[in-house]
């Protein structure tokens, strides 16, 4: 049972304020902070004027939503670091299916409302493309760090994403301008795959001797399929048929946990202790 509310006037404003923000009744019913949705609605019947400002809270947040859900909602901000970005060289393509921009649709109703950021966007982009932004200077320094990353591992489609090393165009610029670093570039990339696929086959020995662990202290291979962070059906039973040493480790601890819970072995366990 929820308690009695003495200051009611600031508890109607707050529900007010949440719900013109983008909550829901079914969220501030869930809230103990706040009162139940029938005690929200009698409050109405008997205020006429909180009911009125109540379903227009609600209206307000209707809209709040909508716009979220379709990520079309104008952020200033985000739009003039839209323009910087382009005018700096990258393309409008790579930005809207990058992290923190806004995606296609967003942008064409950015460009539909507001037409000045669509005039702005266009010069840009035609400046980036004809060049007549400044290029930036080939840095040995900043060069070094781009070898770096790539022997560390960063993909190369990434690598626009980390602070201090050059866009896209930038660095496909340097890459045609000095064909030692461009060779260079290639060697880190393949270290860098090496890197990688090094690190993820640590990761899957990790995951194996998690579910090898997990078996023998009692678990299934349906259960634990459906444990978070561990492989789902198809993946553990691909590595067995791939792996037969894996496999084998597997039989192991499952035998095993059969023993330790004093399961009687099945005719093919028993066949597989005797030929073993």
């Amino acid at each position: 049972m929820r308690p009695a509310y003495a200051d009611r006037p600031r508890l109607k404003a707050r529900i007010l304020d949440r719900l013109s923000k983008g909550s829901t009744m079914a969220r501030l019913d869930a809230d103990p902070e706040f009162p139940s949705r029938q005690t929200i609605f009698r409050w109405g019947r008997a205020d006429e004027n909180f009911r009125f400002h109540l379903v227009q809270a609600q209206m307000e947040g209707k809209v709040v939503r909508r716009a979220y859900r379709r990520g079309h909602a104008w952020h200033p901000a985000q739009a003039e670091a839209f323009l910087a970005r382009v005018r700096a060289g990258e393309t409008v393509r790579d930005l809207v299916r990058t992290e923190g921009m806004p995606h296609r649709d967003a942008l064409n109703r950015w460009k539909a409302e507001h037409p000045e950021f669509a005039q702005a966007l266009a010069e840009a982009a035609r400046r980036a493309r004809f060049g007549r932004r400044p290029v930036s200077t080939y840095s040995e320094e900043v060069a070094d760090k781009v070898i770096l990353a790539l022997v560390k591992g960063t993909p190369l489609p990434d690598l626009h994403r980390v602070a201090g090393l050059p866009s896209k165009p930038v660095l496909r610029a340097w890459r045609r301008a000095h064909p030692e670093f461009d060779h260079a570039v290639r060697t880190a990339i393949r270290w860098g795959h090496r890197v990688r696929m090094k690190r993820r086959r640590g990761e899957l020995t990790d995951r194996r001797e998690a579910v090898l662990k997990a078996l023998f202290c009692g678990e299934t291979l349906h259960s634990l399929s459906l444990r978070p962070g561990m492989p789902r059906h198809p993946t553990l039973y691909g590595w067995m048929k791939r792996d037969p040493t894996f496999a084998a480790e597997v039989r192991w601890a499952c035998e095993q946990r059969d023993f330790l819970q004093g399961k009687e072995p099945t005719p093919r366990q028993l066949r597989r202790m005797w030929e073993g």
